[in-house]
């Protein structure tokens, strides 16, 4: 508990810290060469988004890598790493249905040249495009 709380406030503080950084880099930066596409209200609704989005998935992963650490015993490496690359796959497989989604509108490329010349492209290396609902 006290490794989550101590990560809580970690996040936090460095949330805090890294905010004006980031204003700037998004208000004064990107606007000066014509790349800023975020309203005030965006950029804090964006901020709030990833501070929680980051406390619900680090804070889990944290307290279930210090418990087996605990638990592991002699070889708890090997049931770390495990417990890393299943977690990383879990990641992976659900960010862009339901991580992405939260922070950018995802629309379908329009019909056109661009679309054909992937498609073919696509069919050339037997990669697939399309979802498959089962």
């Amino acid at each position: 508990m006290t490794s989550c709380v101590f990560l809580l406030c970690m996040n936090t503080l460095g949330t805090l810290m890294s905010l004006p950084i980031s204003a700037y880099s998004t208000f004064i930066i990107e606007e000066k060469h014509g790349f800023n596409k975020q309203t005030l209200n965006f950029f804090v609704k964006d901020k709030i988004k990833n501070f929680l989005l980051v406390q619900v998935i680090s804070l889990p992963i944290t307290a279930a890598a210090i418990t087996i650490v605990k638990w592991g015993g002699r070889y708890f490496f090997i049931w770390l790493w495990v417990f890393a690359v299943v977690t990383s796959l879990f990641i992976m497989t659900i960010y862009p249905e339901f991580i992405a989604p939260l922070f950018d509108k995802y629309t379908p490329l329009p019909d056109g040249v661009l679309k054909t010349k992937i498609e073919e492209l696509a069919k050339q290396v037997k990669f697939p495009l399309y979802k498959f609902i089962l």
